[in-house]
């Protein structure tokens, strides 16, 4: 690599494009959007295009098990990693219809408990009888990240790799341990907002969400809602005047506007964090129980109290 002045990490690649060439890559980003994928690729969060868009790269082609040893340019990378990702097949954006479903020989199905709905793929009885086995994850219906690590150990039971299982949550629980040590006894307390105008919708203290919030230093202001979301009231945020404002990166209705909402028009656009812009974001899916929990706590971790491991 450094005799040819290859560029890559994991990849040789031929590396002769300008920074301009990046920089057209993430037009229609925001600076949010790029400091998410650095820090899911463990770089600092100021990485430049080139280097950002390479490990992106490099980190799908890996995934997607395009050869190492060659000498790839920009353009064939993209390109061979591009043709294998088209190559994975999907049923539907939403749940499948029976006829598609059972297309193709199912023998296992994971997901909502809405997923054995009548007009959905049937009851748990129903694709039991066809064949096909059902797990759903008690850390869906949970706020327990036990249950979390306990549906992982099960899934790794379930596709015979229990010893990769069993690494992934020890090595999820020893992160945990970490953060914890390094956490200061005052918890900031915070805001987590979906959206909403007449009220908030919120995470609420039933699910998954507010542990996450817990577990890396935060006192949600919500946290008695029983829900995983809820309704709150403006009165109670003046009231609790919360220091962060945790924005969930969810659906059509942008990070950007929602800020825009709580800055200009907001029954709380003149409380300090609103007008300090305190503001932190995580994705909705970091904070629904599944491997990306721990991932969460430290992103978390590191807004509310600059906590890193």
């Amino acid at each position: 690599r450094v005799i040819y002045g290859l560029a890559g990490t994991i990849y040789y690649i031929e590396q002769t494009k300008e920074e301009w060439y990046y920089e057209k890559k993430f037009e229609g980003l925001t600076e949010h959007d790029r400091r998410e994928i650095a820090f899911w690729l463990k770089l600092p969060l100021r990485t430049k295009e080139a280097e950002l868009y390479l490990a992106m790269l490099e980190a799908s082609a890996k995934y997607l098990h395009v050869p190492k040893y060659r000498i790839y340019t920009v353009e064939e990378l993209f390109d061979l990693m591009k043709e294998k990702y088209e190559k994975i097949p999907v049923l539907s954006s939403k749940y499948p219809s029976k006829e598609v479903f059972y297309s193709v020989n199912p023998d296992f199905v994971t997901g909502w408990k809405s997923l054995s709905m009548p007009n959905n793929l049937g009851s748990v009885e129903e694709l039991n009888e066809n064949g096909v086995e059902v797990f759903f994850m008690k850390s869906l219906e949970s706020n327990n990240i036990d249950d979390v690590f306990d549906d992982i150990l099960e899934f790794g039971r379930i596709f015979d790799k229990e010893n990769n299982a069993q690494k992934i949550v020890a090595s999820m629980k020893n992160e945990l341990e970490q953060i914890k040590e390094k956490l200061p006894k005052e918890k900031a307390t915070v805001l987590p907002y979906d959206g909403g105008e007449s009220a908030p919708f919120v995470v609420g203290g039933g699910g998954i969400g507010n542990t996450i919030i817990e577990l890396a230093g935060g006192e949600n202001i919500f946290k008695d809602i029983r829900g995983s979301f809820g309704n709150g009231t403006w009165e109670k945020v003046l009231m609790a005047d919360p220091e962060i404002i945790l924005i969930i990166d969810y659906g059509d209705n942008t990070v950007d506007k929602k800020i825009e909402y709580l800055k200009e028009k907001s029954p709380i656009k003149d409380i300090d964090a609103v007008k300090n812009e305190k503001f932190a974001v995580i994705r909705l899916g970091d904070i629904s129980a599944g491997i990306r929990n721990v991932n969460a706590v430290k992103r978390l971790a590191k807004e509310f109290h600059n906590v890193e491991i």
